[in-house]
């Protein structure tokens, strides 16, 4: 669960959790939330008619239940043209790349874990993506009377190393993090520095259950660093979850605007790119995850 909002300015992101499951309920035209101003209700009336057509797998927003992300942090969503006027000046350039640094023994100890972020993160965002040479946890991130890593530290000094062509620097761990005034967190990213630090330490078992959370928490935070809000339109890997109950009901794939925004950001075809993902997911037991694609490809082309 999400239990801070993103940090708008283009700053950190504090993750208390994320985006896990899959929906493949039918759309539905819902109720707009009452709380909802009028310039959100016209944003939403405004996307979702851009999308008519390809978006009849897509389950659309309403109102939300109590507790739930939008029910406690109203956000206003982001439309295609505001994405792109934000991001045209920081799109990657051919020698970009994608580079996931393991921390402690993470690499050993996840060794399969780490290969299928790699995969996926090449698949997903359609870039070529390295895992670094392990590094040690910093020792002065590390708060002996809480026996966990401070998240901040560790992003400072990632900050301070991320190599010039990459567009996200990001750090894995199955340590415990803490953000200063939080329990704990998942995990922590800044777009501005384009790095990032998660935790796999409270995802859970079994393997296949850890395998889904992991690499949808790739690919939402990930996405984050890319400049993609929270989703207030349909259910999607980039809504916001404010607990454990409602991430399960999340997407792991994007909406039809959010994979417009990524399609655009890394300049591929989005019929190619479902393609890909469908046969990655029956590749490595996901298969659930494929028949989705698979009809949402029969509406936007083979």
């Amino acid at each position: 669960m999400e239990l801070a909002p993103r940090r708008h300015g283009r700053l950190r992101a504090v993750v208390m959790g994320t985006l896990f499951g899959l929906t493949l309920a039918c759309a539905f035209v819902a109720s707009l939330d009452a709380n909802d101003t009028k310039e959100v209700k016209a944003k939403r009336e405004s996307v979702w008619k851009a999308f008519t057509g390809e978006d009849g797998e897509w389950t659309k927003l309403g109102k939300p239940a109590p507790g739930d992300w939008l029910a406690r942090f109203p956000e206003e969503g982001e439309t295609f043209e505001e994405y792109v006027e934000e991001m045209k000046d920081g799109r990657p350039t051919p020698t970009s790349r994608i580079v996931f640094v393991p921390l402690g023994d993470f690499a050993k100890d996840h060794a399969e874990l780490m290969k299928l972020m790699q995969e996926y993160s090449e698949v997903f965002f359609a870039i070529k993506t390295e895992v670094a040479p392990a590094r040690a946890l910093p020792p002065k991130a590390f708060a002996k009377s809480r026996g966990q890593y401070n998240g901040d530290k560790i992003l400072n000094l990632l900050a301070k190393e991320r190599p010039e062509d990459a567009i996200a620097y990001v750090a894995f761990t199955d340590q415990d993090l803490y953000s200063p005034g939080l329990n704990f967190v998942f995990g922590e990213g800044s777009e501005e520095d384009r790095v990032g630090v998660w935790s796999i330490s409270r995802l859970g078992d079994p393997p296949e259950l850890l395998a889904r959370r992991t690499l949808q928490l790739m690919n939402h935070e990930v996405g984050h660093i890319f400049g993609i809000d929270h989703c207030i339109f349909y259910e999607c890997s980039m809504d916001g979850s404010n607990s454990l109950e409602e991430g399960d009901r999340h997407p792991i794939h994007f909406c039809p605007l959010d994979e417009k925004k990524l399609a655009w950001f890394f300049g591929f075809e989005t019929p190619a790119h479902y393609r890909k993902l469908s046969a990655f997911y029956k590749t490595h037991g996901l298969a659930g995850e494929a028949p989705f694609l698979d009809r949402v490809l029969e509406r936007v082309g083979k």
